[in-house]
């Protein structure tokens, strides 16, 4: 339950005035947004359904595997970037 109240919580103040903020100084595609925001929802609902039916122990397994397959990701695209500036 404090996952969720957390969320929601965080949501509205963060969001708005971030999105107002950017907003007011051009710097937000509508229709890129409007896209992206709905797999958001897609994705958080259908993924919060299943974290809720799997073991907390799967879900951290399967997140820590995420964020290193993620961080590895950008290592080597740091890597690259770094090599081709000196090429």
């Amino acid at each position: 339950q404090a996952q969720g109240t957390s969320l929601f919580v965080l949501m509205l103040p963060v969001v708005s005035f971030a999105v107002l903020n950017y907003w007011k100084s051009g710097n937000v595609k509508w229709e890129y947004g409007l896209v992206i925001a709905m797999t958001f929802i897609v994705g958080a609902f259908f993924g919060s359904k299943l974290s809720l039916k799997i073991s907390p122990g799967l879900v951290q397994l399967l997140f820590g595997i995420l964020m290193a397959y993620i961080s590895f990701r950008m290592i080597l695209s740091g890597y690259t970037s770094i090599s081709s500036d000196e090429s």
